[in-house]
């Protein structure tokens, strides 16, 4: 069944090349391209992703992925480390980050007040509230990205123009 799956997959030859190429460019050589992939329902998306994910596991590469079900950065961030840590790379940093930055994130939301109700000390009715979090979560996830085992996972020849 896998078989005859993989031999009705075509009009992806393309965007499985520059993946390949991609996985197998030397770190440092040039450019290194991250593949976001989108599109109307029914058009192969999450086929050609679990191509990609069969191809760079063949070539030694870890691998993680996300959908529209992970409906915050957060969320995004949480899966990604959770796939690395299934396949022995773990994000230990990341993760003690993230803890932190829920947690600080619960307390501060916890400590604001209730803007949905007016306030009770006339003006304008507006207020403003700053209280401090734990940095964005976008930023803890990209000082993990240079785990050295992410970068030397797979083997990379120099590519070919």
């Amino acid at each position: 069944m896998r078989e005859k799956r993989r031999e009705g997959f075509v009009g992806r030859h393309g965007e499985i090349a520059a993946f390949r190429s991609n996985l197998a460019a030397e770190v440092g050589s040039g450019p290194e391209l991250l593949f976001h992939v989108c599109g109307p329902s029914g058009v192969g998306k999450t086929t050609l992703v679990r191509q990609w994910e069969a191809l760079a596991r063949k070539m030694g590469a870890v691998t993680a992925w996300v959908d529209e079900t992970c409906v915050s950065v957060a969320d995004a961030m949480e899966s990604v480390s959770s796939q690395l840590a299934q396949q022995g790379t773990a994000l230990k940093g990341f993760d003690k980050q993230l803890a932190l930055y829920r947690q600080r994130r619960h307390e501060a939301e916890s400590a604001a007040p209730d803007v949905s109700e007016p306030s009770g000390g006339g003006g304008n009715g507006s207020s403003e509230v700053s209280v401090p979090v734990a940095p964005s979560g976008a930023s803890m996830f990209v000082s993990q990205l240079d785990h050295p085992a992410l970068r030397t996972s797979a083997p990379r020849p120099p590519p070919r123009m």
